[in-house]
């Protein structure tokens, strides 16, 4: 860590977060997709079911 590497990634990281919408934790992206606003249940079970295949999309409840 003394020779800036460390700080250098945190930056490169901290700048990615940035581009992808990123304004806290937790962050949560499903498929890519940023699910903004706080994720419950309901709206994490959607999210999912509609990134999988239909072949293999689970009923979720």
């Amino acid at each position: 860590m003394e020779d800036g590497s460390a700080r250098d990634l945190i930056r490169r990281e901290v700048a990615e977060a940035t581009n992808l919408g990123v304004s806290g934790t937790p962050t949560i992206f499903v498929n890519g997709s940023l699910i903004s606003g706080g994720a419950d249940y309901q709206r994490l079970a959607a999210a999912v079911t509609e990134a999988l295949p239909s072949s293999t999309a689970p009923a979720l409840k």
